[in-house]
């Protein structure tokens, strides 16, 4: 391994970071960073990349037709664990390593889960809106305390989250596809359709495939409880927001906030319009702890991959 590669870093978290680039330099002397800031796509993304052997990406897509302009490159880190963007047989046919931080971030994601539920249950954004325009409303909201919640998708996440509401004497029922055992007292492994019959709160933690597209559908929302609240924090294409705008103005499904959308920037106008609804941009991991803990972790493996 040459520390005169170039290594080139597309991550616009990463890049802003003064620890981690102080620390990516002091392990190799070319070092490219996205200081303007900017989500790099297709051209613009090539013209960054090129010449680089090595990679710290984000968001990025990577696919054959960026890959086929990129001959140099060879080892790509992601910060983050999502790999939905990532086309896994076009770096394995290239012979390109690649790695990514999963489970670093699950603290950070974990607790704004607790945030965006807090949100919803006491009716925060509403209040919020009333003080703007000068009215004093002391809306009731309801306790998380003692309440069902469903977690789909039961990785470290999902575990981290369980954890959390130990706090709150919440029974958790978790649904994943695979089986869990030595489950804490208050976490129960149970079928897809008896977490959505019972659970009075949801929180998605399962990856996008193409096997999970829109996870939840029509179907699963017909099935919820009546007047549970939905949390999404993992990826934007496991719900048909389209299916969620429905369940949300027929009151079926109380409430919902999500961190993630599927055609990210572009958040449903319909959506935003709705009293019931509480969207963030995409900052489950967006905390300084997680960000340094993802890019350490990101430069290691890229020392670790070799050329």
């Amino acid at each position: 391994m040459s520390k005169k590669e170039l290594v080139a870093v597309t991550s616009r978290s990463f890049s802003r970071s003064p620890i981690l680039r102080q620390r990516l330099q002091e392990k190799f002397s070319n070092v490219k960073f996205n200081d303007d800031g900017i989500k790099l796509t297709t051209e613009p993304l090539i013209q960054f990349l090129m010449g680089a052997e090595r990679a710290i990406i984000g968001l990025e897509v990577i696919d054959d037709t960026l890959l086929d302009n990129l001959p140099d490159l060879k080892v790509i880190c992601k910060v983050g664990t999502g790999i939905d963007k990532i086309d896994l047989n076009a770096l394995k046919r290239r012979k390109i390593s690649f790695t990514a931080t999963p489970g670093v971030n699950k603290r950070s994601v974990s607790e704004l889960v607790l945030g965006l539920i807090f949100t919803l249950q006491r009716h925060l954004l509403t209040v919020h809106n009333a003080l703007k325009q000068g009215v004093w409303e002391q809306t009731s909201g309801s306790l998380l305390s003692n309440k069902i919640v469903g977690i789909i998708g039961f990785g470290s996440i999902g575990q981290d989250l369980a954890k959390l509401l130990s706090v709150f004497d919440c029974r958790c029922l978790v649904f994943d596809i695979q089986s869990h055992k030595d489950l804490m007292p208050h976490v129960h492994q149970v079928e897809l359709d008896t977490l959505l019959n019972q659970s009075d709160i949801i929180s998605l933690h399962i990856p996008l495939l193409p096997e999970n597209k829109y996870f939840l559908d029509t179907r699963e929302f017909m099935k919820m409880k009546k007047g549970a609240i939905l949390v999404n924090t993992a990826r934007g294409g496991l719900i048909n927001e389209t299916a969620l705008y429905d369940a949300l103005v027929s009151g079926n499904l109380s409430a919902a906030a999500l961190d993630v959308f599927e055609h990210e920037p572009n958040i449903p106008k319909n959506l935003l319009k709705l009293d019931n609804f509480f969207a963030t941009s995409h900052i489950g991991g967006s905390t300084e702890e997680a960000i340094t803990a993802m890019g350490m972790l990101a430069i290691e493996n890229l020392e670790k991959l070799m050329v």
